[in-house]
């Protein structure tokens, strides 16, 4: 890349990775700082679910703010579609081909085998990817919630296992972990003393590993099921 920059810089260059800086950081590799721009791609957002879905003209609407009551009640629905599915540019994909999220339970399950296998990426620690992999398997039905390390989700594991492995998976950008402030004037800062709360990278792989996407999919209010979270 530094010499693309420096030799042929009319050449632009994309370098894509999900776990690029976890690496650069556990393999201690030499980076060309300066000469590289980087850009976090995250799930996609409600407006690019609803153009990925070919609903154009609701995109459109909402980017200029200009939804009229006779068409909220069909954008409100188009939402709940979204976060039943997510915002996963596979599973959009394959959602809108049949608009079926049954259809999209192997997206899932590809994505989740897709983070178990890259954890030996993340730490040359042994004992951080078994931590690791149990907070993939058990920790979908903790989302919206504040957490504590210690035994997390039923597990054995220490406080300290627990903090490396989930400073990892951060770092990943699986999930993120949103401590709280408790300052009353600015700047606002977050109080690492508090446990964090939870929150995944995306809402349809949440709905489908912790078992409720069912429920999720016929309720006509989410926070009936989700209590807010």
């Amino acid at each position: 890349m530094r010499y693309f920059y420096e030799k042929a810089n009319d050449i632009h260059v994309i370098v894509a990775g999900s776990l690029l800086e976890t690496i650069i950081d556990v393999r201690r590799i030499s980076f060309p700082v300066g000469r590289v721009e980087y850009m976090a791609i995250r799930p996609c957002s409600f407006v690019e679910f609803l153009y990925g879905i070919g609903e154009h003209f609701d995109a459109e609407l909402i980017k200029n703010q200009q939804i009229r009551s006779s068409v909220h009640a069909r954008v409100i629905n188009y939402f709940h579609d979204y976060i039943v599915v997510g915002g996963m540019p596979a599973a959009i994909s394959q959602y809108a081909k049949k608009r079926d999220v049954l259809s999209v339970k192997k997206v899932y399950q590809t994505l989740l085998q897709s983070y178990n296998d890259d954890v030996e990426k993340y730490t040359k620690n042994a004992n951080t990817v078994q931590v690791i992999r149990s907070i993939l398997e058990v920790g979908w039905g903790e989302a919206g919630r504040e957490i504590s390390y210690e035994k997390f989700g039923g597990t054995h594991y220490s406080s300290r296992e627990m903090s490396l492995a989930f400073q990892t998976i951060q770092k990943a950008m699986l999930l993120e972990l949103a401590y709280p402030t408790s300052q009353t004037q600015m700047p606002l800062s977050q109080n690492f003393r508090k446990h964090p709360k939870l929150l995944w990278l995306d809402t349809g792989l949440v709905n489908y590993f912790s078992g409720i996407q069912k429920e999720v999919f016929f309720t006509k209010n989410i926070t009936d099921v989700w209590r807010g979270r």
